[in-house]
């Protein structure tokens, strides 16, 4: 390693001594006195060439003092040593090599997942586009009276009715089977945990006056639907707390911040 240094410097040495004299050859040539845009052909291009041949021997000596002026590594004389240390010399490079490939491979694991999110988000916006582009043709081509557009529109709400009657009925039906009302036992287990104000509270808390967890959804549904600004409902006795505490726990309900007994279903549709 240190010989192939010396050489370097030696060849570089040597086009130095070669670029000296032809600039000394140069010198000796009639200097200019003239301006050049008053010379001939000829002595502008020989000025144009000693300028040239000056910065190349500046850049040559640059190379020559930058080896000169850097630390050199130099091996022991002992083979085992020398050994070592190129040993010691390609662990670290190897190491290096290894981080740079890992980092390479979490950099192309990110990039093709992103390519495939935005391959499927392109494809989801073409199909929204086609079926919007459709729906224009039809809306063009088609020129509906009044009571047409109305008779559609009762249709549609129709539709809709039928399925939210559905998907009540199969909810109130999951409800009533997963999450009935508790038993006697339980009921005086969680009565004796919750704070009671009064005796007439304590009068008004019975089994029988318990709401199933249907009808508190769907107080909470109707609620955030028909005063959305106040959305809002108030537990009292008739409400079990394990099932509030449920719909709580799950995010299916949020709690007032300033009064921990109202309650609002959390904005889905937000």
């Amino acid at each position: 390693m240190l010989k192939d240094i010396l050489d370097e410097i030696a060849r570089v040495e040597a086009e130095v001594a070669e670029l000296n004299e032809k600039l000394a050859a140069i010198r000796n040539f009639p200097r200019l006195t003239q301006d050049i845009s008053g010379a001939g052909d000829e002595d502008v291009q020989l000025q144009v060439d000693t300028n040239i041949l000056r910065e190349k021997c500046k850049q040559m000596k640059a190379q020559i003092d930058n080896p000169k002026e850097a630390e050199l590594m130099s091996l022991p004389d002992n083979e085992e040593l020398q050994f070592h240390a190129l040993k010691e010399d390609l662990v670290r490079k190897a190491a290096q090599y290894q981080e740079c490939f890992a980092f390479l491979n979490v950099q192309r694991k990110e990039l093709v997942e992103d390519m495939e999110r935005e391959e499927k988000t392109n494809e989801e916006l073409k199909a929204v586009v086609k079926a919007a582009e459709m729906k224009l043709e039809e809306t063009i081509h088609e020129k509906h009276t009044k009571s047409e557009v109305v008779r559609r529109l009762e249709t549609k709400c129709s539709k809709l009715d039928k399925a939210n009657s559905k998907a009540w009925k199969e909810m109130s039906a999951f409800l009533d089977e997963h999450y009935p009302l508790p038993d006697q036992d339980a009921f005086t287990k969680v009565k004796k945990k919750v704070h009671v104000g009064g005796v007439e509270d304590v009068n008004l808390i019975r089994l029988e006056n318990l709401k199933p967890l249907k009808a508190i959804v769907k107080e909470l549904m109707t609620a955030c639907v028909d005063t959305p600004n106040d959305p809002y409902i108030v537990t009292d006795h008739q409400y079990w707390p394990p099932y509030v505490d449920l719909l709580l726990q799950v995010d299916i309900a949020l709690r007032h911040p300033d009064d921990w007994k109202r309650v609002k279903l959390m904005p889905f549709h937000l």
